[in-house]
Formats: structure tokens, C-alpha cells, sequence
């Protein structure tokens, strides 16, 4: 038997060690993931603006080519 219990006695929960660690692994994974994820916004951003000029650019070319 384990000599740190006491005898009929158990150990539930977490240390406060154990807290921290997995508190500190979450706020490494969010302070990587956040960048990311607006990187992504203004990737996605800057698309949608040049789909919208190319727009306007064909529909003015098509404009041009009805007369």
C-alpha cells in the first residue's frame, strides 16, 4: 500500500500544481492561436475585396462593350 495514504483514506482532485500547468498550457495555446485565426480574418478580408473590384472592373468592361 502506498505510505503516503493513510490507511482507508484516498486522494481526490487536483494540485494546485496540476492546475497551473494545465491553466498556463491553455494560455499558450490561446496566445498561438488568436494570431492565427486573425491572420486568417484579414487573409479572407483582402479576398473578398479584390473579388468585389474584379467585379466592378468586368462590369464596367461589359458596360463598355454593349455600346
Amino acid at each position: 500500500m502506498n505510505t503516503l495514504l493513510k490507511s482507508g483514506s484516498r486522494q481526490y482532485g487536483f494540485s494546485l500544481v496540476e492546475v497551473l500547468v494545465v491553466i498556463t498550457i491553455l494560455a499558450l495555446l490561446a496566445a498561438i492561436v488568436i494570431p492565427v485565426v486573425g491572420q486568417a480574418q484579414e487573409l479572407a478580408r483582402r479576398t473578398k475585396c479584390r473579388t468585389n473590384v474584379k467585379g466592378i472592373a468586368n462590369a464596367c468592361i461589359q458596360y463598355m462593350d454593349d455600346d
